[in-house]
This record gives structure tokens, sequence and C-alpha cells, in this order.
């Protein structure tokens, strides 16, 4: 017999986990050659994106099963700032009045089955639903209900606004094909900083933006290390 009791979320020091595995790449790459330094920020960047991209389509657990906590390293202060629960990645900063976004105009076809998906599922009917409608007749994207960015550099699809069952669910099955708006998330990487607690963005203005989750942080910082060893 199980008995069921209540467990407390658990918090941890986001920037202290942040720092221990960046400085462990940095330490890392620096006894390596050029090239398997870059294979290697790769290998990490995916496993940490796996790491998420299971976290969040467990989420549908966590809205439906009372005492169930997901491993999800949510920062402390999080009360802080009432934007924190969608900043896993800055999208924009300012720069001499100019804005530079993330997100550009260009549309580009997305294999589900070879790519990250980043979103959070909450509804089991939904799931349930899908996932024999899907496994029986396929997936098909429809470009009204479909709807996210593709962060190409780092191989992510997410900002997923529509179509969030349907996409975990061909996701898992590892077929069909969207079309996304294409995001360059290189072009910020000049301007924006974190340290695993907050994003710092210096544009025309020196910013804070509390950083949900250090691994998104540590997917950016490693990303930003590897753009810099390819362009030296």
């Amino acid at each position: 017999m199980f008995i069921k009791k209540k467990i407390k979320k658990r918090f941890i020091n986001n920037k202290h986990q942040f720092n221990c595995v960046y400085e462990y790449v940095r330490n890392t790459a620096d006894e390596v050659d050029k090239k398997t330094a870059i294979k290697f920020c790769d290998y990490v960047i995916d496993i940490l994106c796996k790491n998420i991209e299971s976290n969040m389509q467990l989420n549908f657990i966590n809205h439906n099963v009372d005492d169930f906590v997901l491993p999800f390293h949510e920062n402390e202060y999080e009360n802080e700032n009432p934007y924190s629960s969608f900043i896993w990645f800055p999208v924009s900063v300012t720069v001499k009045g100019k804005p530079i976004n993330i997100e550009t105009d260009s549309m580009i076809d997305i294999d589900l089955a070879k790519c990250h998906l980043f979103c959070n599922t909450r509804k089991t009917n939904s799931l349930l639903k899908l996932l024999k409608y899907i496994s029986d007749s396929g997936f098909y994207f429809d470009k009204d209900s479909h709807r996210a960015m593709y962060i190409e550099y780092l191989n992510v699809c997410t900002f997923v606004s529509d179509g969030v069952h349907s996409l975990s669910i061909a996701h898992h099955l590892k077929q069909g094909k969207i079309t996304a708006k294409l995001v360059d998330i290189t072009t910020i990487f000049p301007y924006v900083d974190t340290d695993g607690d907050y994003w710092y963005v210096n544009g025309d203005t020196y910013n804070e933006y509390l950083a949900e989750d250090y691994r998104f942080c540590l997917i950016y910082e490693i990303a930003k290390f590897k753009y810099g060893l390819e362009h030296e």
C-alpha cells in the first residue's frame, strides 16, 4: 500500500548550478582542439535540450496529478518577476534606438523528427485523442493551427502558440513537418549575458530579467561560446 504524502516544491541555486556546468564545459574545451571543442559544445547543448524537452512534455502530469513535482529548476525568486514564466530566451534588445529581434521575416520547413521541441502540454484528453488519431492517420500540418518558431542555431522548435498537443505527439512519433518562423538567436549574443539567475540585457538601457531555469541559460551561453570558437 502506497501512502500519499504532500511533497514540497524544491528550489535550487540556479547560479551555482549554472557556474558548475559552464565552467566544466569551458575547462574541457580548453583541453582539446577547436574542432573537438565545438563538437563537445554541440553534445552538451543537445543533452540539455533533450532534458528540458522531456520535462516540458511531462507537464500534463503536473497539471493533472496532485503532488507530482517535475524536475524543473524554477528560480527561487520567481514571484519577483511576473514575466518569468515565459522568459526562456530573450527575444529582443534595443541598440542605438533600433530593436534587434531574434525573430526574422523568413519561414522554414522543420522536420519534427529531427529537432528539439520546447512546448508545455496540459490536457490529457487532448493527448490521448491525438495519440490515437496521428498514430492511425498521420500528422497533418495546418498553417492556421500550428504556429511556432525555430531557433536554427540550437535546432529547437519553440514559442509554440497553437497546436501544442498535436505537435508534441507528432514529435514523439517522429513524423510530420511544419513551417515555422525562423529565429536567429546569434543576433543578440553581443548584447545579452546570463549568470543562470538573471538575463542581463545591455542595449540602450541596462535591464535584468529573471531566468526561469538555469538550463536555458546554459544552452544560451554554451551556444555563444561555441559561436565564438567558430568565428575566431
